[in-house]
Formats: C-alpha cells, structure tokens, sequence
C-alpha cells in the first residue's frame, strides 16, 4: 500500500513547532532513533503506510494536526479588543512589541539603550521627549564582559545623579563567552512568569542568529522576527534589538532603508529607530518609521560621555554628507575664459603707432604665452589684413619696422615667416 504521508514534510513541521513551542518533539517509539532537529533522508522504521506517526509533546498531549488558524468578525474583534495595547515608550513601543535601534558600530547605541533600561525601570522620561511606562527591564547583553556592565551601570548613573539603588534591580543576562542564538534564548524566556519584565533589550542582535543564518536572506531574517514575536506575547515584554548601521553614507536614504542586512528586518519590526550623524560633530539624528503611533519628528541628540542629551537648537534635516571627490571639471565662467589669439588681437596687443622692431614684437609675444611660430604666424597675418604696417629702415642696418601706421615715404613689407600671398 502507498504511503500517504511524507516523512520529510513531517520531519520540517515538526521542528518549525519545536521552535515555536520552545519544547522539542519526541517522535512515536517505532523511530526512537530519529532527532527531528536532523534532516531526515529516510523511511520511517515501523512504518507499514496505514497512517501518520503523532508528534508528541513532552507535558501535551500529542496532536498531529496544527490548530485551526482564529478567524472572528469585526464585530467579535473590536467588542474583544476595544484598546490599543498600552504604551511602553510613549509614541514609540507598546506591550508585546519590537523596536530596533541602529547606528553605525562605536557610535554610542549601547550608552543609548543602557539610558532607555535606566528611563524605563524607574517610569522617568526617556531622552527628556518620550515618557515611559514603568516596569522590570532585562538586559541581554553578549557582546560586553561581566565588569565593563558593571562599570557602565555606575557610570550612567552617576552622569544622571541617580541612587545606585533606582537601577540595582535591573536584571542582566550576561552572555560573552557563552552565546546563545535565538531560539536557545527563547527556550529559557518561555520558562519567565508573563508579564515580569515591561522591556528586553538583546543588546546586539547580530549575535542571536543562528549559525549559518544570513542576515541578508529576507526569509530567514522574517523567520527570525516571526520567532521573536512569538517569544514577546508569550512573555508579554517590549523588545528592543541593537543593531549596526550599514557601511557608507546613510544620509540619501528612507528610515527603513537604513540597517545592515535584508530589509525584512525594518518591515517585521513595529519600530525602527535609526541614528544617523549629525553635520556638528558629536551630534546624531534621532529619526523613527512606527507602525501603531503617529509619525515622529526627527530629533537631534549630542553626546557627551556617558550619555545622549536632547540638543533642540539644531536642525535634524542638517544630515552629514561625505566629501565626494569631483568627478567633473567646474564649468568655466565664459567671462574669465581667455580669448583665441587672432591677426587683430595680435596687432592691437604688440602693435603701436611708433615703429619697433619686428624682432621686439616677436619677443613680447614669446613672453606672452605664444610659441615661436604662433607669433611669426600672427605678425604675418596683422600684416596682410593691414592691421600692421612692415618696412624695411633706411641705411646700413636695415631692419624691419612694425607699426599701426602706414609711413607715407615707405612701401609696406610682408614680414618673414609668415604665409605667403597668393
């Protein structure tokens, strides 16, 4: 008899919900050899085709087919929904959903978000502009030792004249040297009471994928954020992702355009918070793209160790532009441009009423700019259009005069050098 199921479809199921549930599936005893984490190439052991191995949960009871997607009327829907999720960051973040938070590496985000956990577990305003809810604060950080979180805790808080004791009960998760992707971390934050924590911070995004994961595969990228929301409404927090800037300039750009990787990662976020430079040094943009508050102002922020302040006197439409180096010559203003050396401009330049010596000609001409037949040319030229006048001086010299004007006692000369008349 045919089989009527595909074994490697089931294989692919159930790891999707092994991910998703936070729990690994154990296949049925007639396979207990069989890792649904694996590809699996084969039949299934045991297997006679009469019907479909149930996938168990451990703790559940197995269920072989995915529950029916919800549908509901309008109606249903707002009678059951008649509010907005409330605010986490007033005009930025609600319950349950995701923000990034990206700016160019060594830019000073980390101090950012480390300020956002500060505003957030004590409910103080956050950048002096948006009003937070207060709440618990986790901090996933794996890119920072144990000490140097420790030294910025103090340090931020003593730049705020804070009490240690109003940021103490912040909780770190502290993962150098031992990271984690995505899915691992949601295995343990599924295990967290719902509605512990108001915000997380994964603080820096790039390191939770998994590995082998391209951040520029806008398939995997949306998996990744479809994960992530799954974990948010199971532990019912805000989640804020740091992340980089891509390399360049960034100012041409829209709000979503700006991120390293695909730009499924600026689309499955809520918000997407960007902070691009500022033409002052020491001074970025604050701008956001959000999906369920009104359009935000961009904003301009200054940094002065060890934290970001609002700087409201400058214009955030001032966004640094690179230095490009020209690729084409400035156009020549037609004023300035020299004028071509002609016969008349020739005789009006080097010509005068009192007779010189054609060779004293030549050599104002040289010094002029003009090559040694250039000016021989010109000379003859003035001369056969009569804008010079050439003779040869009485005597024993008998050198060749130049003048602009004809001497009555003496028959012009074409000087040497030039062309001949025809």
């Amino acid at each position: 008899m045919t089989s009527d199921y595909d074994p490697r479809r089931l294989a692919r199921e159930a790891l999707a919900r092994a991910r998703v549930n936070g729990t690994p599936y154990i296949p049925p005893d007639r396979f207990p050899q069989h890792q649904l984490g694996d590809a699996y190439e084969g039949p299934l052991p045991g297997s006679n085709g009469t019907s479909k191995p149930r996938l168990i949960v451990p703790g559940q009871e197995a269920d072989p087919e995915p529950a029916p997607l919800p549908i509901m009327s309008a109606g249903e829907l707002m009678s059951k929904y008649p509010d907005r999720r409330p605010a986490v960051i007033d005009g930025l973040l609600r319950v349950g959903e995701t923000m990034n938070v990206i700016a160019p590496s060594k830019t000073g985000k980390s101090w950012l978000t480390l300020s956002l956990a500060f505003a957030v577990h004590t409910g103080r305003p956050w950048l002096s502009s948006f009003q937070t809810r207060q709440g618990m604060v986790l901090v996933i950080d794996n890119e920072l030792h144990r000490e140097t979180i420790t030294h910025r805790l103090r340090t931020l808080a003593g730049a705020l004249n804070w009490p240690t004791e109003d940021v103490a009960r912040i909780d770190i998760m502290a993962l150098r040297g031992r990271l984690e992707n995505l899915y691992r971390l949601g295995d343990d934050l599924r295990k967290i009471e719902r509605g512990r924590y108001a915000l997380v911070i994964i603080d820096a995004w790039y390191r939770t994928l998994p590995q082998g994961t391209d951040e520029n595969d806008n398939a995997s990228m949306a998996a990744l954020y479809n994960q992530l929301d799954c974990i948010a409404d199971k532990v019912g927090a805000s989640f804020a992702l740091v992340h980089h800037a891509s390399k360049g300039d960034q100012s041409a750009k829209s709000i979503t355009d700006v991120g390293s990787g695909a730009g499924a990662q600026a689309r499955a976020t809520d918000t997407h918070l960007i902070l691009r430079p500022h033409e002052e040094d020491h001074v970025v943009v604050l701008d956001a793209a959000v999906r369920s508050w009104p359009p935000v102002a961009p904003c301009c922020l200054r940094w002065g160790f060890p934290q970001w302040t609002p700087a409201p006197e400058l214009d955030p439409s001032a966004l640094r532009k690179p230095n490009r180096r020209q690729t084409k010559p400035e156009r020549e203003d037609p004023a300035q441009k020299p004028l071509p050396w002609t016969a008349k401009r020739f005789a009006d330049t080097f010509g005068k009423p009192e007779p010189r010596a054609r060779g004293a000609i030549l050599e104002d001409a040289r010094l002029a700019g003009l090559s040694d037949r250039s000016a021989k040319d010109l000379l003859a030229g003035a001369v056969d259009c009569d804008y010079l006048f050439s003779w040869k001086e009485a005597g024993a010299a008998s050198k060749t005069l130049i003048s602009t004007v004809k001497p009555a006692d003496q028959a012009p000369q074409r000087p040497r050098g030039g062309p001949k008349k025809k």
